[in-house]
């Protein structure tokens, strides 16, 4: 691991007030002052000080990720029938064990948040703080009006009504439509059978937001932490 990258995470610092640090030769190496940059160092078994202090590992440091899950991969950590599972997006990078926040199936793509702070993904998929989770569909045909109330004010599924969601029409073709759909719950493939039950099918699904948070720029595949001021707009 980098240096000023092992300072950041567990001094409480920014990477470039790390930098600042190393060169004004405050930081030492198993007892030895940096003089060169980039220095690595392994975290598990050199000593790194700053100022005289031994920098210890944050073991309970808390981790916040958004990642752009792409098609095929399941949401889990372990699955030994899986040929893709989304631990493998990004454990080689992040050590430490942390948890998807909810579920995207295989075939639905887009934000995914992982964790490694309970409190906080209860927080988020707990029905009652309703937090709405936008998905872009494509359909396989035009909703109509009568249709697009019914999801408004809820469908049932299994015998029992879905709360109200939001749903607009994005763009129609000649044999599909695009329309964005807005869902406090989670039930399992819940988007996908509140259309189903209406008579259309779902070609394509992506997950574009949640509560606040967009998925914005991030490429499919890739992933980074979230700010602390998104995590707190979720508490």
């Amino acid at each position: 691991m980098r240096l000023n990258k092992f300072i950041a995470e567990n001094a409480e610092v920014s990477r470039r007030r790390a930098d600042e640090l190393i060169e004004k030769k405050k930081v030492t190496v198993n007892n030895k002052v940096v003089e060169k940059m980039p220095c690595f160092v392994d975290p598990e078994n050199d000593i790194v000080k700053l100022n005289g202090d031994v920098i210890s590992i944050d073991k309970d440091r808390k981790i916040y990720i958004a990642l752009n899950k792409p098609l095929g991969y399941v949401t889990t950590l372990k699955d030994k029938y899986a040929k893709k599972i989304i631990s493998d997006l990004y454990d080689y990078k992040i050590k430490k064990r942390i948890y998807p926040v909810g579920r995207l199936d295989a075939n639905t793509t887009g934000l995914l948040l992982l964790t490694n702070d309970g409190q906080w993904s209860n927080g988020i998929m707990h029905p009652k703080h309703e937090i709405y989770k936008e998905y872009i569909a494509k359909l396989d045909k035009a909703p109509n009006k009568n249709d697009l109330n019914k999801l408004r004010t809820g469908v049932y599924l299994d015998g029992v009504k879905t709360a109200p969601s939001i749903v607009k029409v994005l763009n129609v073709y000649d044999e599909s439509s695009l329309v964005s759909i807005s869902i406090c719950e989670g039930r399992n493939h819940q988007v996908r059978n509140m259309f189903k039950v209406l008579g259309y099918k779902v070609l394509m699904l992506k997950r574009v937001k949640i509560g606040n948070l967009e998925l914005g720029p991030l490429k499919v595949g890739e992933f980074r932490k979230l700010s602390r001021e998104e995590v707190e707009s979720f508490r």
